[in-house]
């Protein structure tokens, strides 16, 4: 099996796993499997981007994202394990990981776009459709934080 084939296998069990986490109800027992299969997902995605050369010949803008994948995800185990010492780790494990899940769509919208659309202007194709997935992440991230905390006020 190739790395190409594994990136590409894990990356569609991520936007499945993360998709279902983000649109479930927390904190039940399935949500921590398919948290489980998300990380899973998210950790074999990163390794394998850091074999992939084909598109720019070196480190490109997706190895950058990559990295910060990588924290994203470190960032949301760490407050699941240090939650008794944290404040709000909730609310931290809930927007890191929102992030993480946002920033894995706008990677597939970008690999989409110039992958399909052109390769001559990459880095406009990825700003663009990057750009658009993160703001409408952005959004939502926002208001599911508002809920989510005016929920636990009650």
């Amino acid at each position: 099996m190739t790395m190409g084939i594994i990136h590409i296998t894990s990356a569609i069990g991520a936007l499945f796993t993360g998709t279902y986490i983000l649109l479930s109800k927390k904190g039940t027992s399935l949500h921590k499997r398919m948290g489980y299969a998300y990380l899973f997902c998210m950790v074999a995605v990163n390794i394998t981007a850091f074999s992939i050369y084909e598109l720019f010949g070196g480190f490109g803008v997706f190895h950058f994202f990559a990295l910060l994948s990588s924290f994203a995800i470190i960032g949301g185990i760490y407050t699941i394990l240090f939650r008794k010492r944290l404040k709000n780790w909730e609310i931290q494990h809930l927007e890191i990981m929102c992030w993480s899940v946002v920033g894995l769509y706008a990677a597939f919208f970008s690999e989409i776009s110039i992958r399909l659309l052109s390769v001559q202007y990459p880095f406009l194709w990825i700003g663009l459709f990057g750009g658009v997935t993160t703001s409408v992440g952005a959004f939502l991230i926002r208001k599911t934080k508002k809920n989510h905390s005016s929920a636990n006020n009650r």
